[in-house]
């Protein structure tokens, strides 16, 4: 089978080399353009001649023709075809609408290579239920924390132990769990889940390990521990000397802190352990994450995607979210059936106020790619160290001086 075939339209000159070195890297044939009507008039013979894309990526903002002009062109040509938008900070309300539209997905700047991939194997026709290519919704956004969050789940899925999910209430356990376990599900293969609390230390044993314990019904399938620290170690234990054996399930945990994992624990997951952090340790995903759960909302109650309000991503990624994705969750299935808006809350619409809501997740996004060191934080946004901790006394930014 041939690799897919993406036209990637974008009028960047520099940015554009890139992302076709990053995509062809990937195994996508890739063709570039730097104008809309190039664009069109190659798809225009190419429905004559053959040679047609599996997908088109494009940039909202060119001269001539932009991506919002673009797109209703392709469609009246091919309306079979999908289209991604690729699209700055302030013009996520304008692919929103042209999601409305007919795009397929859109791609926030600046994003990784593995964003782009991902949602070009989402769109792709036959393609949206391969699971090993799709980010599960917590590991989504263009965050640094979510770029490396992506490439040890990619790698730690296909371990065949097990993992082991940390991660504070909300953050994501059931969705990733939900991914993990598909295609043992799709194969038929059992999948068994216990929730630890409900055991009784004195028949622990039994329960997990005996002729007709979970153990033996979970053979060949999965195995989910849920509260995993409340299982006496020395069954766990013995779970995992067992689960080396052929047809042992596949062992997955979840607790919800990371120092509550004592040392057999830490044992038998050590290099397997998968932790997520909270929402205000990634406020850069948070607009990335709440669209994405509008459009499930949308697709769940089949209703349109509201207009999103001006303000509204300064709001978002400005509140302290304490519950995480599932608060999220909440908030945007509000949103789209209509019992939430902006407008009645009490915050601040004002420019000032927006900018300053910018400027704390700018200031706490350079923090996380320095890895909390101030002297590179303070130089690469041209600050002086003093202004840098003004601005982080002010937007309580709290952080370790790593020099």
């Amino acid at each position: 089978m041939p690799d897919p075939h993406v036209w990637l339209l974008d009028d960047d000159d520099d940015l554009r080399p890139a992302l076709v070195q990053s995509l062809q890297l990937d195994g996508f044939q890739t063709t570039e353009f730097g104008s809309g009507p190039e664009l069109l008039e190659r798809l225009k013979q190419a429905t004559e001649t053959g040679g047609l894309p599996d997908i088109i990526v494009s940039d909202i903002r060119m001269p001539q023709l932009d991506g919002m002009e673009v797109l209703p062109a392709v469609q009246r040509i091919d309306p079979r075809l999908p289209v991604i938008l690729m699209t700055g900070h302030g013009d996520v309300p304008l692919a929103v609408d042209a999601m409305r539209a007919g795009a397929s997905d859109f791609i926030e700047k600046p994003f990784d290579a593995a964003r782009l991939t991902n949602a070009i194997t989402t769109a792709l026709p036959g393609q949206a239920d391969t699971e090993e290519h799709i980010a599960p919704l917590p590991l989504l956004g263009p965050s640094p924390t979510a770029q490396e969050l992506r490439h040890r789940f990619a790698h730690l899925r296909r371990l065949p132990g097990g993992l082991l999910l940390i991660g504070p209430t909300g953050s994501g356990h059931t969705r990733l769990l939900t991914h993990l376990l598909a295609p043992f599900e799709r194969d038929g293969r059992p999948v068994v889940t216990v929730n630890c609390a409900n055991l009784s230390p004195d028949t622990a044993e039994i329960e997990m390990l005996g002729d007709r314990g979970v153990l033996a019904a979970a053979r060949g399938g999965a195995l989910v521990l849920e509260t995993v620290t409340l299982l006496p170690g020395d069954v766990l234990q013995q779970l995992a000397d067992q689960s080396t054996l052929a047809e042992a399930p596949t062992i997955f945990a979840t607790i919800a802190a990371s120092f509550r994992i004592d040392p057999v624990l830490r044992s038998i997951f050590a290099d397997r352990t998968f932790e997520l952090p909270p929402l205000s340790k990634r406020r850069e995903d948070i607009t990335t994450l709440f669209l994405a759960l509008v459009r499930h909302a949308a697709d769940r109650f089949h209703t349109q995607l509201p207009a999103i309000a001006a303000g509204l991503e300064d709001w978002l990624v400005n509140q302290p979210w304490e519950g995480n994705i599932a608060e999220l969750q909440n908030l945007a299935e509000r949103f789209v059936l209509g019992s939430w808006t902006l407008e009645n809350k009490t915050g601040s619409s004002r420019l000032a106020d927006r900018i300053a809501a910018h400027e704390r997740v700018l200031i706490e996004a350079e923090l996380e790619r320095n890895k909390g060191r101030i002297k590179p934080t303070y130089e690469s946004l041209g600050l002086s160290r003093k202004g840098l901790y003004d601005k982080m006394k002010k937007y309580g930014i709290l952080t370790g001086d790593k020099g």
